[in-house]
């Protein structure tokens, strides 16, 4: 029996992380065509691998199948029925729909591409929710979204921020830093120090 017949007979039966591992073996035959439905049947099943696979597949600009919609679909499964930290911060920068939002949708869709979900105050909740159970896996495009969602959090103009808004953008913009890659450092630190001017002279101006 061939390894693809077992693995379609345990996915059959019920097995999540079966269904999960024969959309691999699909993908491996260069069959996405074929997997997206196993992946679906295993995230339906509860499995965050295979929604996280899901999100990553229709955000991704090179896969042949970008689809907005069902990024959300599968984004907000993650986040709310599955409880996944990453998924609530990845949710939460689309709710924030800052033109400075993750990378892993920003360079895919348009920032307007979500505009009927945006919803800053509830972007703000989910990604705090998020950071709650645990920031071990988070890295530097993950801290920088958020530290943009707490900038863009009441739109554009300085008249609008807030100052406690601001520090936490410079804290987690700093944390951002600290997990940079090479050709990110200077950017980060650029902004690092624009939120700093901002917060200093809102605080002269207080």
């Amino acid at each position: 029996m061939s390894d693809m017949t077992t693995l379609r007979t345990k996915a059959e039966s019920g097995d999540s992380k079966a269904m999960l591992d024969l959309g691999f073996a699909y993908l491996d035959k260069g069959d996405l065509k074929s997997a997206l439905p196993w992946w679906e049947k295993s995230a339906d099943a509860g499995n965050k691998d295979a929604t996280h696979n899901l999100i990553m597949t229709y955000a991704n600009p090179h896969s042949g199948v970008t689809d907005g919609a069902l990024f959300l679909k599968w984004l907000k499964k993650l986040a709310v029925e599955q409880g996944d930290g990453w998924g609530k911060i990845l949710l939460g920068t689309v709710y924030c729909g800052t033109n400075r939002g993750h990378s892993v949708w920003i360079h895919t869709f348009k920032t307007d591409e979500f505009a009927s979900h945006k919803n800053p105050d509830e972007g703000i909740r989910l990604i705090e929710e998020g950071l709650t159970l645990g920031e071990n896996d988070l890295n530097h495009h993950d801290y920088s979204a958020i530290a943009y969602a707490y900038y863009w959090r009441n739109g554009e103009g300085a008249e609008n921020r807030d100052m406690n808004d601001l520090n936490k953008a410079i804290c987690y913009q700093e944390k951002a830093l600290a997990r940079a890659p090479a050709k990110y450092v200077t950017l980060t630190h650029q902004s690092i120090e624009a939120f700093k001017r901002e917060l200093e002279s809102i605080q002269e101006s207080t």
